[in-house]
């Protein structure tokens, strides 16, 4: 992703070309239930979050 937006920097006619990027999450994405371990143990109210 990072070098197709920098090669459409230097080519703005690719940057009209691409009509969508689409970015992978990485199968080692934390879950949902480690994501609310993490928020509380670094003191983040999921309220506070948008």
């Amino acid at each position: 992703m990072h070098g197709t937006r920098k090669a459409e920097m230097i080519k703005p006619l690719l940057a009209k070309r691409i009509v969508l990027h689409l970015g992978l999450v990485c199968n080692h994405t934390p879950t949902f239930k480690a994501l609310e371990y993490l928020l509380e143990c670094h003191g983040i109210k999921k309220m506070k979050l948008q």
